[in-house]
Protein backbone atom coordinates (compact mmCIF):
# COMPACT_ATOMS: atom_id res chain seq x y z
CA UNK A 1 0.00 0.00 0.00
CA UNK A 2 2.95 2.12 1.50
CA UNK A 3 4.78 1.58 -2.49
CA UNK A 4 1.39 2.74 -4.39
CA UNK A 5 1.25 5.49 -2.26
CA UNK A 6 4.72 6.73 -2.82
CA UNK A 7 4.64 5.75 -6.60
CA UNK A 8 1.69 8.03 -6.93
CA UNK A 9 3.48 11.12 -5.16
CA UNK A 10 5.98 10.36 -7.41
CA UNK A 11 3.96 10.34 -10.79
CA UNK A 12 2.01 13.30 -9.34
CA UNK A 13 5.14 15.45 -9.13
CA UNK A 14 6.53 14.34 -12.07
CA UNK A 15 3.33 15.36 -14.37
CA UNK A 16 3.74 18.96 -12.44
CA UNK A 17 7.62 19.28 -13.32
CA UNK A 18 6.27 18.25 -16.90
CA UNK A 19 3.47 21.02 -17.13
CA UNK A 20 5.25 23.70 -15.71
CA UNK A 21 8.43 23.04 -17.91
CA UNK A 22 5.71 23.22 -20.99
CA UNK A 23 4.00 26.30 -19.28
CA UNK A 24 7.62 27.98 -19.48
CA UNK A 25 7.94 26.89 -22.96
CA UNK A 26 4.71 27.97 -23.93
CA UNK A 27 4.96 31.25 -22.27
CA UNK A 28 8.91 32.45 -22.91
CA UNK A 29 7.80 31.73 -26.99
CA UNK A 30 4.40 34.25 -26.34
CA UNK A 31 6.99 36.84 -25.05
CA UNK A 32 9.05 36.41 -27.44
CA UNK A 33 7.03 36.31 -30.50
CA UNK A 34 5.54 40.02 -28.76
CA UNK A 35 8.85 40.82 -28.10
CA UNK A 36 9.55 40.20 -31.88
CA UNK A 37 6.61 41.76 -33.21
CA UNK A 38 6.49 44.74 -31.10
CA UNK A 39 10.22 45.80 -32.54
CA UNK A 40 9.60 45.24 -35.85
CA UNK A 41 6.25 47.72 -35.42
CA UNK A 42 8.44 49.93 -34.24
CA UNK A 43 10.80 49.93 -37.12
CA UNK A 44 8.23 50.09 -39.54
CA UNK A 45 6.66 53.23 -37.32
CA UNK A 46 9.87 54.61 -37.08
CA UNK A 47 10.44 54.21 -40.96
CA UNK A 48 6.96 55.37 -41.87
CA UNK A 49 7.30 58.89 -40.31
CA UNK A 50 10.50 59.53 -42.21
CA UNK A 51 9.07 58.11 -45.33
CA UNK A 52 6.29 60.11 -46.30
CA UNK A 53 5.92 64.23 -47.58
CA UNK A 54 2.88 66.05 -48.07
CA UNK A 55 2.05 66.83 -51.84
CA UNK A 56 -0.69 68.17 -53.90
CA UNK A 57 -1.92 67.04 -57.13
CA UNK A 58 -1.50 63.39 -58.40
CA UNK A 59 1.12 60.71 -58.96
CA UNK A 60 4.21 62.02 -60.74
CA UNK A 61 6.04 60.40 -63.97
CA UNK A 62 8.36 58.21 -63.02
CA UNK A 63 11.86 59.59 -64.20
CA UNK A 64 14.67 57.50 -64.05
CA UNK A 65 17.70 58.28 -61.83
CA UNK A 66 20.31 56.34 -63.83
CA UNK A 67 19.06 57.31 -67.32
CA UNK A 68 23.03 56.20 -68.36
CA UNK A 69 23.21 52.67 -66.57
CA UNK A 70 26.18 53.77 -65.04
CA UNK A 71 27.54 50.78 -62.35
CA UNK A 72 26.34 50.74 -58.94
CA UNK A 73 27.73 47.75 -57.75
CA UNK A 74 24.99 45.67 -57.45
CA UNK A 75 26.04 42.44 -54.96
CA UNK A 76 24.02 39.00 -54.78
CA UNK A 77 23.17 40.24 -51.33
CA UNK A 78 21.54 43.39 -52.46
CA UNK A 79 19.49 41.01 -55.16
CA UNK A 80 18.60 38.33 -51.87
CA UNK A 81 17.73 40.82 -49.66
CA UNK A 82 15.57 42.74 -52.13
CA UNK A 83 13.70 39.41 -52.87
CA UNK A 84 13.62 38.36 -49.32
CA UNK A 85 11.92 41.58 -47.65
CA UNK A 86 10.34 42.84 -50.83
CA UNK A 87 7.16 43.38 -49.32
CA UNK A 88 7.82 45.22 -46.40
CA UNK A 89 10.13 47.52 -48.49
CA UNK A 90 7.36 47.88 -51.73
CA UNK A 91 4.47 49.18 -49.35
CA UNK A 92 7.08 52.64 -48.56
CA UNK A 93 7.51 52.75 -52.17
CA UNK A 94 4.56 54.15 -53.95
CA UNK A 95 2.30 57.51 -53.07
CA UNK A 96 -0.60 56.72 -50.55
CA UNK A 97 -2.97 58.41 -48.25
CA UNK A 98 -2.61 59.48 -44.48
CA UNK A 99 -5.26 61.38 -42.75
CA UNK A 100 -6.81 62.28 -46.40
CA UNK A 101 -3.90 63.93 -47.39
CA UNK A 102 -2.10 62.69 -50.61
CA UNK A 103 1.37 61.54 -49.77
CA UNK A 104 4.21 60.57 -51.72
CA UNK A 105 7.89 58.47 -50.57
CA UNK A 106 11.08 60.98 -50.47
CA UNK A 107 13.72 59.88 -51.19
CA UNK A 108 15.87 60.02 -47.72
CA UNK A 109 12.87 58.25 -46.45
CA UNK A 110 13.12 55.47 -49.48
CA UNK A 111 17.20 54.94 -48.70
CA UNK A 112 16.71 54.55 -44.73
CA UNK A 113 13.68 51.85 -45.85
CA UNK A 114 16.42 49.74 -48.57
CA UNK A 115 19.11 50.06 -46.13
CA UNK A 116 17.00 48.85 -43.29
CA UNK A 117 16.07 46.06 -45.46
CA UNK A 118 19.23 44.99 -47.13
CA UNK A 119 19.81 47.47 -50.29
CA UNK A 120 22.53 48.63 -48.95
CA UNK A 121 25.33 52.03 -49.51
CA UNK A 122 24.64 55.61 -50.21
CA UNK A 123 23.62 54.21 -53.41
CA UNK A 124 20.81 52.21 -52.33
CA UNK A 125 18.05 54.00 -54.46
CA UNK A 126 20.11 53.22 -57.91
CA UNK A 127 20.96 49.69 -56.60
CA UNK A 128 16.73 49.37 -56.13
CA UNK A 129 16.23 50.85 -59.88
CA UNK A 130 18.95 48.76 -61.16
CA UNK A 131 17.46 45.39 -60.27
CA UNK A 132 14.24 47.06 -61.41
CA UNK A 133 15.58 47.83 -64.91
CA UNK A 134 17.50 44.75 -65.24
CA UNK A 135 14.25 42.82 -64.37
CA UNK A 136 12.28 44.44 -67.49
CA UNK A 137 15.42 43.68 -70.08
CA UNK A 138 15.59 40.11 -69.00
CA UNK A 139 11.49 39.47 -68.59
CA UNK A 140 11.29 40.59 -72.77
CA UNK A 141 12.53 36.85 -72.78
CA UNK A 142 9.53 35.67 -70.77
CA UNK A 143 7.60 38.14 -72.51
CA UNK A 144 8.46 36.48 -75.79
CA UNK A 145 7.26 32.80 -74.70
CA UNK A 146 3.30 34.04 -73.84
CA UNK A 147 0.82 32.74 -76.03
CA UNK A 148 -0.36 35.63 -77.47
CA UNK A 149 2.93 36.66 -78.10
CA UNK A 150 4.60 33.85 -80.29
CA UNK A 151 2.00 34.16 -83.63
CA UNK A 152 4.09 37.61 -84.05
CA UNK A 153 7.78 36.76 -83.05
CA UNK A 154 8.72 36.76 -86.99
CA UNK A 155 7.64 39.72 -87.15
CA UNK A 156 9.72 41.24 -84.21
CA UNK A 157 11.47 44.76 -84.38
CA UNK A 158 9.60 44.99 -87.62
CA UNK A 159 6.68 47.37 -88.25
CA UNK A 160 4.20 44.99 -88.78
CA UNK A 161 5.29 43.92 -85.00
CA UNK A 162 2.08 44.34 -82.66
CA UNK A 163 4.30 44.61 -79.79
CA UNK A 164 6.80 47.24 -81.46
CA UNK A 165 5.96 50.21 -78.27
CA UNK A 166 6.72 47.21 -76.19
CA UNK A 167 10.17 46.02 -78.11
CA UNK A 168 11.11 50.17 -77.76
CA UNK A 169 10.44 50.25 -74.00
CA UNK A 170 12.72 47.63 -73.76
CA UNK A 171 15.55 48.78 -75.97
CA UNK A 172 15.06 52.58 -73.92
CA UNK A 173 15.08 50.31 -70.41
CA UNK A 174 18.10 48.52 -71.57
CA UNK A 175 20.02 51.81 -71.83
CA UNK A 176 19.66 52.52 -67.92
CA UNK A 177 21.62 49.09 -67.54
CA UNK A 178 25.11 47.30 -67.58
CA UNK A 179 26.60 44.15 -68.29
CA UNK A 180 28.08 43.65 -64.45
CA UNK A 181 24.73 44.97 -62.86
CA UNK A 182 22.97 42.64 -65.28
CA UNK A 183 24.87 39.43 -64.72
CA UNK A 184 24.39 39.95 -60.92
CA UNK A 185 20.47 40.08 -61.45
CA UNK A 186 20.32 37.62 -64.21
CA UNK A 187 20.63 34.16 -61.70
CA UNK A 188 17.62 35.83 -59.85
CA UNK A 189 15.11 36.36 -62.22
CA UNK A 190 12.46 33.55 -61.66
CA UNK A 191 12.76 34.58 -58.12
CA UNK A 192 11.89 38.26 -59.04
CA UNK A 193 9.47 36.77 -61.75
CA UNK A 194 7.23 35.49 -58.85
CA UNK A 195 7.21 39.08 -57.01
CA UNK A 196 4.51 41.66 -57.85
CA UNK A 197 7.11 44.37 -58.97
CA UNK A 198 5.83 47.59 -60.11
CA UNK A 199 4.44 47.94 -63.20
CA UNK A 200 6.05 51.03 -64.06
CA UNK A 201 7.00 49.19 -67.73
CA UNK A 202 4.56 46.50 -68.62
Amino acid sequence: MKRKIIASVAFMLFLSVLLTSCLTDILAGALFSAASSSAEDAVEAAVYDDVYEDVEGSEVAYEPRNPTGKLTNLTKSDVENFIKNYERIDKYLHPSEKDDVFITPTEEGLAKVLNQYGVSGDNCLLKYDMILDCYAVLYEDIFDQQEYVKPYLSKKGTPDDPFLASRQMFAEIKKRTNATDMAVVKPFLDQLNKLNLPQRYF
